[in-house]
Order: structure tokens, then C-alpha cells, then sequence
């Protein structure tokens, strides 16, 4: 990632100057060579630039250090520019220099100039204290449109770190290096309220089991929104804990229930021409050509669960209801560090989790739901433990607690 010039007199040898860029506070990620470093915006970016054969080349008077950002490959704005001075010290080259720059990206150095004097109700400096998350996302979006297959929407946030080594006012070498920015401005949200969003989330379902064609008792699976799901440094499988409730009807004390689950992971970018003021829907971009909603999947994972333990539901106002609680712990990334859950006016990113469970005992039925999840980077890397994939991998049953308050606070 650098770039170099060489430098020299007409009929003299001609040195190089190079640069290249080092950073320090990175989110611990996959060790890949090509891996673009991933930062938390409330953390910044902090780093050296190490400036090689400085002597050979002339010398370097200063280095101007800029952080841009770039929508659909056209920059927003200028987002910070620092002069560096060399420390002048490099115990691993003795003709190099290091200039330390550092970004502190939850300053909001560029908000000011934006906003206006008169804007009482403080909506564009609002908008501007969440960054949109480092993504590329191409794909269709509709089905149906006038003279064509499919619609095509693409949006593209890019962040790069541009050096500039200047000799006087001429400009000796100069490198970039692309960074990824994270911005989770809520590292606590509140659960997704489902009513905004018709028809998209589909947290309980009821089936009546059938056997041999003949219909039996009633079943009802109800799940319960997991809390935010904090990606894991270094790639490491992220889990989720769903709390899952199943409740039958029309039936004596039910016998074994075997339950196999197929969770998929659904990530829905929405892109808008015009400026958002609150979250789009699914619904809404069927409804407007200018607004995007475009879906990735991730990975399916299966889980299996045996429910054996029911208790009977005095309160019910039917005959009979069977209640049976389960806690399964469901892996959503692994190999990944996928941008959190963010809302800016123009780019939005939602996550939501099926859930397909297939369950046989009595009689047989398909459950097919789609909880909502929110992803979520933490604000100190690394500050608390997390159950062992092996540990969250074993063979899950049903807990004997009542209410969701026992769940952690996050699920790592």
C-alpha cells in the first residue's frame, strides 16, 4: 500500500522514497496479508506512517495525512487533514522516519461547517453523528419492472488514509491505505419494535401437528427478539441465544418432542435516492422506485432440541395448554466481520435471523420464523468472555425459567 517516486538531478542516480502505513488500533480480525484493517468509530484510527530511504532522497520537509470517505465512488466530504512532523526515529531502518497520525473519529470533526446557524431543531448535525459502515453490496432488488428482468441497485462505502510527503511545495511521494469504519453509535439499542414493520418479522407461528394426513393438536412456537449480538475479534464464531417458548393444545401431557432447527442469517442493505427520515421497509421499496432493499444471506447452521419437560398453564383460557421453554444458542457469523446494524438518511443495514423448525412427535408441522437481530461491535475490545463455540454447540434442552430477564446482557 505505498507508492514511490524517484528523485534525483539529471544525469545522477535516481533514489526512491517510500512510504507505507502501520496502524495500531485495529479490531482484531482475520491475519490475512490483503485483510483491510477494521476500525470502531468511537476508538478512531491511530497509526505511523514510515517514510523509507529519506536521507537518499532529499529529505522530507512534512506530510499531510487525510481521511476521506467515498459513496458509490464519489467523496463526501473531506473528513480530517493532519501535518504530521517525523519523530525522526525508526530502530528497524536507519534512514527512516515515522509521522504519527491519529483520527479521532468520535470528535466529529466534520459536522461543524455542515450545519447551519439556524437550524434550531439540530436535524442535520443529527444525521451526521452516525457514519455509514464500510460496505459493498450489488445485487437486484425487484422482480418486477417495466421492461426488464430485475432491478439493480448498488451502493458502495469506502474509507481510505491518503499521505502526502512534501518537499517545500513539491510533493516527493505519496500512499493510501483503504480502512474499514464500524460506527455502532448505540452500543445498547432497544428491541426492534415489530409493529413499524409489516410483514417482515415473524416471531410466532401456529401449526396443528398432523399424522397420517389426520389433523392433531395445536402448536405454537413463539421466539423472543435475542439481545445484540456482538461480533468476536479475530473471525471467531459470534452465537446468539434464542429463547424460544412451545406451546400445545388440545392434548394430554404431550410425550418427547424432537425438534430440528435451520437458522440462516438475512442481511437487508436499503439504498434511497431520497433522504430518509426514519428506517425503511421492505414494504416501502416495493411501493417506490427509489428506494433499494437488497438481501445477503449468510450460512445455515442446524441445531437439534429435545423437549421433554411441559408444565401445565393454569391461567389459560382453553381446556388444556402444555408450556415448554428451551434456550438454544444459535452460531450467526463465523470467518466474518460483517458491518453492524446502522441507520444513516441515505443507507440503512438490518439484520434478522430464520428460523425453521421442523418438529416430530405425535404428529409432525414446519414452524418458519424470522426474528429480528441487531449486530453490534463492542465499545472495549475484548472486555468480557463468552461461552466457548464447543460449549454453545452442545446439545441444547429445555430450561425450567419463565422469564427472558435470564438471558445475558449481550451474547458474544
Amino acid at each position: 500500500m505505498f507508492e514511490s517516486l524517484r528523485i534525483g538531478n539529471m544525469g545522477a542516480p535516481r533514489e526512491e522514497l517510500k512510504l507505507d502505513f502501520e496502524f495500531m488500533n485495529t479490531f482484531p480480525s482475520r491475519e490475512l496479508d490483503n485483510e483491510v484493517p477494521i476500525f470502531l468509530r468511537h476508538r478512531g484510527i491511530q497509526g505511523t506512517l514510515k517514510a523509507s530511504r529519506v536521507a537518499e532522497s532529499g529529505g522530507i520537509e512534512k506530510v499531510k495525512l487525510v481521511l476521506k470517505g467515498y459513496l458509490m465512488n464519489v467523496i463526501l466530504k473531506l473528513m480530517d487533514v493532519q501535518d504530521s512532523v517525523s519523530s525522526r526515529y525508526d530502530p528497524d531502518n536507519g534512514d527512516g522516519e515515522l509521522f504519527r497520525f491519529d483520527f479521532p473519529l468520535a470528535k466529529e470533526p466534520w459536522s461543524g461547517p455542515q450545519c447551519e446557524e439556524n437550524d434550531e431543531d439540530d436535524s442535520a448535525r443529527k444525521y451526521l453523528r452516525t457514519l455509514p459502515s464500510s460496505l459493498n453490496v450489488f445485487g437486484p432488488w425487484c422482480s418486477k419492472a417495466v421492461g426488464q428482468a430485475c432491478c439493480q441497485a448498488e451502493a458502495t462505502v469506502r474509507y481510505e488514509v491518503e499521505a502526502t510527503a512534501f518537499r517545500g511545495d513539491t510533493i516527493v511521494s505519496k500512499c493510501t491505505h483503504e480502512v474499514r469504519i464500524y460506527d455502532s453509535p448505540d452500543p445498547h439499542p432497544p428491541p426492534v419494535h415489530l409493529a413499524h414493520f409489516p410483514e417482515e418479522y415473524h416471531c410466532s407461528q401456529e401449526k396443528r401437528l398432523t399424522r397420517f394426513g389426520t389433523s392433531g393438536s395445536h402448536l405454537t412456537v413463539i421466539a423472543s427478539e435475542p439481545r445484540p449480538l456482538e461480533i468476536r475479534s479475530h473471525g471467531d464464531p459470534s452465537m446468539a441465544a434464542f429463547a424460544l417458548k412451545f406451546i400445545m393444545r388440545d392434548c394430554a401431557k404431550p410425550r418427547k418432542l424432537d425438534v430440528r432447527i435451520n437458522s440462516l442469517l438475512k442481511a437487508v442493505t436499503f439504498i434511497s435516492a431520497n433522504k430518509m427520515d426514519s428506517q425503511p421497509t421492505i414494504k416501502q421499496s416495493k411501493d417506490s422506485p427509489f428506494l433499494a432493499a437488497i438481501p445477503k444471506f449468510g450460512r445455515s447452521y442446524h441445531r437439534s432440541l429435545h423437549l421433554s419437560h411441559w408444565t401445565r398453564n393454569p391461567a389459560s383460557h382453553y381446556d388444556v395448554e402444555w408450556i415448554a421453554h428451551a434456550l438454544v444458542w444459535l452460531p450467526i457469523t463465523e470467518n466474518a466481520m460483517p458491518a453492524p446494524t446502522f441507520f444513516t438518511p441515505f443507507l440503512s443495514r438490518r439484520y434478522s435471523v430464520s428460523l425453521r423448525l421442523e418438529v416430530k412427535g405425535e404428529g409432525k408441522a414446519t414452524i418458519i420464523l424470522n426474528v429480528p437481530l441487531q449486530i453490534v461491535y463492542p465499545m472495549d475490545v475484548g472486555s468480557a468472555d463468552a461461552p466457548s463455540y464447543e460449549v454453545a454447540m452442545t446439545p441444547p434442552c429445555e430450561r425450567s425459567y419463565e422469564e427472558v430477564e435470564v438471558l445475558p446482557i449481550y451474547v458474544r
